[in-house]
C-alpha cells in the first residue's frame, strides 16, 4: 500500500438526474432494440451506449429501469440482455402486440452520437478523443493505531516524493471516517492497470518507499485490505 486517492462522486446517479426527456426516452427504446434478443458483450454495450452527458442518460436509465439485465457467463465474461421489463416496454411503445423474438435493430450508437453534440466529451472506456482513458483502480482500507491521526499527513508527503513523471497516476486521496477517525480509505485510479502494475516496481520510488513503508508499520493496525477495481465512467464537471 503506497498510493493515496479520492472519491468520485456520480451526477448521473439517479439521485441526481432529473426525469428524462421524450428524446431520452426514444434512445432507450433505440437501446432495447439494438441490444435485441440475444446477449451482447458488457463492453461492446458500454461502449456505445453509455455516456457522462447528465441530458442524455440512457443507459442509467434503462439499467436504472431494471430493462437490462448483465451476467457472467463462462468463456464469455459479462454479458447484457434485455429483461422481461425491457421487452415488455418495447412491445407497449415500438413493436406489435406479439410473443415473436424482438429483432436486432440496426446499429444505432451513430444517433445517440449525433445527439450528444452538445453536451460534451463522452466517457468511454476506448480510449480514443470522445472517451475516457481504460482506467483502473485500487480502493485501500486499514486503520491507524490508537493516537497516530496526526501521522497521515506525514504519510501522504511522503508518497508525494515518490512520485515520478509519466507514472500513469491520475489521482490519489487519502480519507478519514467522520464517525471512526481510525478507519482509513485511499482510492488510487490509475490510466490502465499496466501502468500501475509498472509503477509498483519502478527503481526510483524504492528508497523512498522503504520509508514510506516502515512508517505505515509504525502507524497502521494491521494488514491493509485492497479492492482492484476497473472504472466504467469517470465524470468532472
Amino acid at each position: 500500500m503506497d498510493t493515496i486517492a479520492t472519491r468520485v462522486f456520480d451526477p448521473s446517479s439517479p439521485a441526481h438526474r432529473e426525469s428524462p426527456s421524450p428524446a431520452v426516452e426514444s434512445l432507450i427504446l433505440d437501446l432495447l432494440e439494438w441490444v435485441g434478443p440475444n446477449p451482447r458483450p458488457y463492453t461492446e454495450v458500454i461502449e456505445a451506449w453509455r455516456t457522462s452527458c447528465p441530458r442524455l442518460p440512457v443507459w442509467e436509465e434503462a439499467n436504472d429501469r431494471g430493462y437490462v439485465a448483465s451476467s457472467h457467463e463462462a468463456g464469455h465474461g459479462r454479458m447484457v440482455t434485455v429483461s422481461l421489463a425491457g421487452r415488455d416496454h418495447l412491445r407497449q411503445h415500438r413493436l406489435p402486440s406479439t410473443d415473436s423474438p424482438i429483432e436486432v435493430a440496426p446499429d444505432r450508437a451513430g444517433d445517440l452520437r449525433s445527439a450528444l453534440g452538445a453536451c460534451g466529451p463522452v466517457a468511454r472506456a476506448d480510449g480514443d478523443e470522445e472517451g475516457v482513458r481504460a482506467m483502473w483502480a485500487q480502493l485501500i482500507t486499514t486503520r491507524l493505531k490508537p493516537g497516530r491521526e496526526g501521522d497521515l499527513p506525514k504519510l501522504a508527503e511522503k508518497l508525494r516524493a515518490t512520485e515520478q513523471a509519466n507514472s500513469g497516476l491520475v489521482r490519489s486521496t487519502m480519507m478519514q471516517d467522520q464517525k471512526d477517525p481510525s478507519r482509513v480509505c485511499m482510492l488510487v485510479v490509475f490510466e490502465s492497470e499496466e501502468k500501475a502494475r509498472a509503477r509498483e516496481s519502478d527503481p526510483r520510488r524504492q528508497e523512498g518507499l522503504a520509508d514510506a513503508r516502515a512508517l505505515m508499520g509504525e502507524i497502521f493496525d494491521g494488514a491493509p485490505e485492497f479492492v482492484d477495481l476497473v472504472v466504467v465512467e469517470d465524470m468532472t464537471p
